[in-house]
C-alpha cells in the first residue's frame, strides 16, 4: 500500500481508549485508518466463504455428539491396552 505525502491527507480515524485521543499518523492511502491501526481497502477484506473463520454448517449437533462418543471410545481402548501391556 503506498504511504501518503506528510500534510496532504486526512488523518487516522482510530481513537485511544485510555485517552480519547485521535490517532496522529496520516491515513493510508484509500483508506480510514494508518498502517499500524489495520489500514485495509474494502476489496481485499475477505468476507463470506473466503473468509478464513467462516462456518459453513456442514457439521450437526448429532455429529459432533457422536465424534465425541467415538472419542470417548478410543480413550477406554487405549486404557484397556494399556492394562494388557500391547501398548
Amino acid at each position: 500500500m503506498p504511504f501518503p505525502r506528510h500534510g496532504t491527507t486526512r488523518r487516522c480515524r482510530a481513537k485511544a481508549k485510555s485517552t480519547g485521543q485521535q490517532c496522529r499518523s496520516p491515513a493510508a492511502y484509500g483508506c480510514a485508518t494508518c498502517r499500524m491501526h489495520g489500514a485495509r481497502k474494502r476489496e481485499s477484506i475477505k468476507s463470506g466463504a473466503a473468509h478464513p473463520r467462516f462456518l459453513h454448517g456442514q457439521e450437526t449437533i448429532d455429529a459432533r455428539a457422536s465424534s465425541r462418543e467415538n472419542g470417548k471410545l478410543m480413550k477406554q481402548v487405549k486404557a484397556a491396552l494399556k492394562k494388557t501391556g500391547d501398548l
